[in-house]
């Protein structure tokens, strides 16, 4: 009796306990799937495509949808594909990335060092300047991540043919924000050859709030001083080839860009360097990019299109969307601006591609904002045949 007892007993608990731990699994199965779940719920929230408004007279189409590009940063046509520098992930020595992307929006990396640090401008050298001609010259940080952004960042060279990354020059402390360093990069341009402005690279910095310019001897030294006016972003240059144009929005008490104030304006600066005091557009909240539209742009021809990006929030929300309060805007031929597509989160520059407007959209991936997701994308906006 008393063994059959405990006979009994034991297979109550043997049965008990396989229970309970087929109970655990389950349980344990089931939150890993519900976690599996919720994570995809975030990224596909992340990533989500973007929903572009046209104004009456244009459409728009994403090229490349979040997924693939981190920073989309600085186009450059060459033959059929667009070539692209993106900040890329954090990886290694560096984390930038030489992209090259087709008309129909397909994305591949061109060759290129695995060190390459994070390029916040890029541009390809034309035929005034010096041997360099052809090469691909980047504005860069000199080490990854957050180290790297508030130091004097540096102008290197790409040589396509030896597929080599050479320095080229280190810009030289100036200014009297962020105490002169030449950090926080965001765009280098090359002035239109045989011009005004040829013959030179142009390269902002936010920190110290200038426009640096670099010839092909190797020297770098500042240009324009903005310090008095507020906070540059980009630049471009007219048509006529008389005047650059830089965007700035004036910072507010703790010396960050204010948007909300709509003081943001776009000035014009001489082939010397000197500021014209009075802007050519006033009233904005945070300008960025800029590009001249070319003549036979339907209704538009000749008009400067430019982005506004609204708030620039940072720190970047882990897990939400930032705001899409970024628009894309052309100054009209009786000189107001006027709405061209809305929908966009962050796009830092533009570049008119053949008779086709493209917009990079960096969204929230930038390393200042912390957030490591490839969720940089690029619109095309064309003109329609009837407005």
């Amino acid at each position: 009796m008393t063994r059959s007892v405990s006979r009994s007993l034991r297979r109550f608990l043997w049965t008990a306990l396989a229970a309970f731990l087929v109970v655990m699994l389950t349980e344990a199965a089931t939150a890993a799937g519900q976690g599996q779940t919720e994570a995809a719920k975030v990224t596909a929230r992340l990533l989500a495509a973007p929903r572009i408004k046209t104004a009456p007279g244009f459409a728009a189409r994403i090229v490349v949808g979040p997924g693939q590009l981190y920073d989309s940063l600085q186009m450059v046509p060459h033959g059929s594909e667009i070539w692209l520098n993106d900040d890329g992930g954090e990886s290694e020595k560096g984390g930038g990335r030489l992209l090259a992307v087709g008309k129909a929006g397909e994305v591949r990396e061109l060759t290129a060092p695995k060190d390459l640090l994070p390029g916040v401008g890029m541009d390809q050298a034309p035929d005034d300047f010096g041997s360099y001609g052809g090469q691909l010259f980047l504005l860069t940080q000199p080490a990854k991540g957050e180290q790297g952004i508030a130091a004097n960042h540096l102008i290197k060279r790409f040589n396509l043919q030896t597929q080599s990354l050479q320095p080229f020059c280190t810009l030289p402390p100036a200014g009297g924000a962020g105490h002169g360093v030449a950090g926080a990069g965001s765009a280098l341009w090359f002035g239109p050859p045989h011009g005004s402005f040829g013959g030179r690279i142009f390269a902002v910095t936010t920190q110290n709030r200038m426009v640096y310019q670099a010839t092909a001897d190797g020297k770098c030294a500042p240009f324009a001083d903005f310090n008095r006016y507020g906070v540059p972003l980009d630049l471009t240059f007219t048509p006529d080839n008389q005047w650059m144009l830089v965007p700035v929005t004036p910072a507010n008490a703790a010396g960050a860009p204010d948007p909300g104030a709509r003081r943001g304006m776009i000035m014009k600066v001489s082939p010397r360097g000197e500021i014209n005091p009075k802007p050519l557009v006033w009233g904005l909240r945070t300008p960025g990019g800029m590009a001249f539209a070319p003549v036979d742009f339907k209704w538009f021809g000749g008009q400067l299109f430019f982005t506004d990006l609204g708030e620039f929030q940072i720190p970047v929300p882990m897990t939400q969307p930032l705001k899409r309060d970024a628009v894309v805007l052309r100054l009209s031929r009786a000189g107001v601006p006027k709405l061209v597509a809305s929908g966009f989160v962050n796009p830092l520059h533009m570049r008119f591609i053949g008779h086709k407007l493209w917009v990079s959209d960096l969204n929230g991936d930038f390393i200042g904002g912390r957030r490591e997701l490839p969720d940089g994308f690029i619109v095309e906006i064309a003109a329609t045949p009837t407005l």
